[in-house]
């Protein structure tokens, strides 16, 4: 199984990737966005997650689509991603203030799907796993 870490940096526009069981860190310029977003639509959803109910971002851009399962119960600060437009994450915070604990992406190179699982401590740990593992996030989680 692949492991890895993300972290971003507002303060330099970078995406931080961290593949487990190396010593090395790749950058990415958190700016550049190869993709370009047609629409997105904020619809709500049957989707429950650990036992919360969500309402669902959609993105469609010129690649593919994207899904970004979030409830108004988690909240992230926007203002830190408005520069972060990899991965669309500019809208998606800036639409959602709120963590995504379901993403769902489809493009022409591949179908991924990231979702929260129970740690055994509930959704907060997961928040605190996920996002927290990162210092310069830190700050930015509340509920």
């Amino acid at each position: 199984m692949y492991y890895s870490t993300q972290f971003y940096s507002p303060s330099g526009d970078r995406l931080y990737h961290e593949v487990a069981e190396t010593d090395t860190l790749i950058w990415f310029d958190g700016r550049i966005n190869s993709d370009t977003v047609v629409d997105y639509l904020i619809e709500n959803s049957d989707e429950v997650i650990l036992r919360y109910k969500f309402k669902v971002l959609t993105i469609n851009t010129t690649r593919g689509v994207g899904r970004y399962y979030f409830s108004n119960e988690f909240k992230i600060d926007p203002k830190p991603f408005l520069n972060h437009n990899y991965g669309n994450w500019a809208i998606v915070s800036r639409e959602t203030r709120s963590p995504s604990l379901k993403t769902e992406i489809e493009n022409d190179n591949f179908s991924l799907v990231f979702e929260a699982i129970n740690s055994g401590n509930g959704i907060g740990r997961f928040i605190f796993l996920k996002y927290l593992k990162n210092p310069l996030l830190k700050l930015l989680i509340t509920k």
